[in-house]
């Protein structure tokens, strides 16, 4: 995409776990990097990211839709009941992005996931490796077509569409292909925070955790990781991604951190011979940019989430080979 020196750029980030505000993280540093002008609009703990990140940017409330979902055979049906809050985001995302845009003048709105950030003033452009998503294996199977159209409807009001992968078919698989999107796609690569940082030195890592994605999953598989790790040799960290875990601590021996800075994360999993750790898009990417995507990695999707559970078996195969290798 081309960016004059002067263009002003309003960015939004889904507040739904970290990955969003770490994948638009590289989109920002390219921008800032162009003499593009960034104001970052929205809410939590992917607002604190970027801002922590890019520390004098303009900074402007814009709260995100997150559903709190417990996972499992059930999933499906939370999202269902969820539905109507979800709509109404969108609307209010709609009309708050519109009065934010003509006190701002921005050249072009960038959303990542946020269906309702757009704007009719200028040009609005959607960043999404989810264009056939999928609910849960336990769905019926309509629902998923269902989903496809009616995002397909929301991803379409925006004029071109950013899709984090080197090629169709690529890490994301059939998840970016657009079977419902008639606007311009642009794939513009793997993004990763990690790749633009200097690592911090680890030391000997044997077995590493890493949490992500929204609550109550994550301090779950925390929690899960934790116990696991009590029973194994070795030195083993735990990367909770949980504010609430105030820097180092041990518990059965087991090192536990709270925030990890990208450069610690990058040092942690440069070191580490076993990771286990989620599968979600952003993680993956990660994973992906510091060439990690091999038989070390155990990966474990969310419970009740499709995605995961289908993109950690691409992995699988494109581990052993059988598809392309990134």
């Amino acid at each position: 995409m081309n960016f004059s020196r002067r263009s002003t750029v309003l960015v939004s980030v889904l507040d739904w776990g970290l990955g969003h505000a770490s994948r638009t993280a590289v989109i920002v540093r390219t921008l800032l990097s162009r003499g593009c002008r960034v104001v970052l609009a929205g809410s939590g703990r992917s607002l604190a990211l970027l801002t922590s990140e890019f520390q004098g940017l303009q900074v402007v409330s814009l709260p995100s839709f997150s559903p709190r979902l417990s996972g499992g055979r059930w999933l499906w049906a939370e999202v269902m009941a969820q539905t109507p809050v979800f709509l109404l985001s969108v609307l209010f995302e709609r009309w708050r992005t519109e009065a934010l845009v003509r006190r701002l003048a921005p050249d072009l709105v960038l959303s990542d996931n946020r269906y309702g950030v757009r704007s009719s003033r200028c040009r609005s452009i959607f960043v999404t490796h989810q264009l056939s998503p999928m609910v849960s294996p336990s769905a019926p199977r309509w629902l998923n077509g269902l989903l496809a159209k009616c995002l397909g409807l929301l991803v379409g009001r925006f004029d071109a569409c950013l899709v984090p992968d080197f090629a169709l078919g690529g890490l994301s698989g059939s998840l970016s292909y657009p079977s419902c999107i008639r606007i311009p796609l642009h794939r513009i690569g793997i993004l990763s925070r990690l790749a633009y940082v200097v690592p911090m030195p680890a030391g000997r890592v044997d077995w590493l955790g890493i949490t992500s994605g929204p609550q109550p999953q994550r301090r779950r598989f925390a929690d899960s990781l934790i116990r696991r790790f009590e029973a194994l040799p070795g030195r083993r960290v735990v990367v909770c991604a949980d504010s609430a875990v105030d820097g180092h601590i041990a518990r059965g021996g087991v090192e536990v951190v709270g925030l990890a800075s990208p450069a610690m994360l990058k040092g942690l999993i440069l070191a580490a011979e076993h990771i286990v750790c989620r599968s979600g898009y952003s993680t993956l990417m990660d994973l992906a940019a510091l060439g990690r995507l091999d038989d070390s990695i155990e990966l474990v999707p969310t419970p009740g989430q499709a995605e995961q559970v289908y993109l950690a078996r691409r992995v699988k195969e494109i581990v052993a080979g059988e598809h392309l290798c990134i």
